[in-house]
């Protein structure tokens, strides 16, 4: 099945095709049962034709035919860009300085949040070295997290959260209402950023988290193969539920905890249950 921004679908099984003609400009949640390589007919995408960013939420598609280093791209977005995302875990909320976001591939999106009192032009950046990215985290061992359910939210830890605690390459896992790992992430040193995959509403079954169901996390010691659980809750004093956002909730810990933003949380604070 293949949705657009504006909730019109293209589901082949049922016959039903409400988008019509593909825009190049644009991006496209894609929803496919079982891998399989995808193949575009027809011409190449001008990569100069400029975008028209609007206020909100905005889904573009990269159009050019070279993999570009995304702090390239969170550059020419401009100071209004509140986040970034890819669609599959990986975000930025720039003026925060965070990010996972990795090379964007030719054919790929992103999910732009933009804060504009004018409609904004936008063309993409040509790829160049930039900065060096940090590497792709390690996947977990222990924990089995669910993966690419169709929406999710992002928690931020900083090494100061855990400090005390965890260690690099102990892990931490989330679950929300279930027996299903809705997310999970090796602890590492810096920054260790967490994706909490949602509930796919296609399927019967329960294959995330629920929408404003508490966030249960657990960690795991890698020296002696321990788990414990933690209860989390937020600076406010509120219990951490999941948002069902596709921005989610950002831990901004050290950097700005006081922050307000649109869909940012206050700061996460850990504590063992015990």
């Amino acid at each position: 099945m293949l949705r657009a921004m504006d909730g019109a679908i293209f589901n082949p099984g049922e016959q039903i095709d409400q988008i019509g003609n593909w825009d190049t400009l644009t991006a496209y949640q894609l929803k496919v049962r079982d891998g399989d390589l995808l193949r575009f007919f027809g011409k190449f995408a001008t990569p100069e034709t400029p975008l028209t960013l609007q206020n909100g939420l905005n889904w573009i598609g990269y159009t050019r035919m070279d993999t570009i280093n995304p702090a390239l791209v969170l550059t020419a977005l401009g100071a209004n860009a509140l986040f970034v995302t890819d669609g599959m875990g990986h975000f930025a909320a720039p003026e925060a300085g965070i990010s996972n976001l990795g090379w964007i591939t030719p054919g790929s999106g992103l999910m732009v949040e933009m804060q504009l009192i004018e409609p904004q032009e936008f063309v993409w950046p040509v790829p160049n070295e930039g900065p060096e990215l940090p590497p792709a985290p390690a996947p977990t061992s222990h924990f089995q997290p669910v993966m690419h359910t169709g929406s999710y939210m992002n928690v931020t830890l900083s090494e100061w959260n855990v400090r005390g605690q965890l260690s690099a390459g102990d892990e931490i896992s989330v679950r929300s209402g279930s027996d299903v790992i809705a997310g999970a992430a090796v602890v590492h040193e810096g920054m260790t950023f967490l994706t909490i995959w949602g509930d796919d509403n296609t399927t019967e079954a329960v294959d995330g988290s629920v929408t404003d169901s508490s966030l249960i996390f657990t960690y795991w010691f890698a020296e002696n193969d321990s788990e414990s659980v933690l209860i989390a809750s937020r600076a406010d004093g509120l219990p951490v539920t999941y948002t069902g956002s596709t921005w989610g909730a950002i831990a901004l810990a050290s950097r700005n905890p006081n922050r307000t933003a649109s869909k940012v949380l206050p700061q996460l604070n850990l504590c063992n249950s015990a």
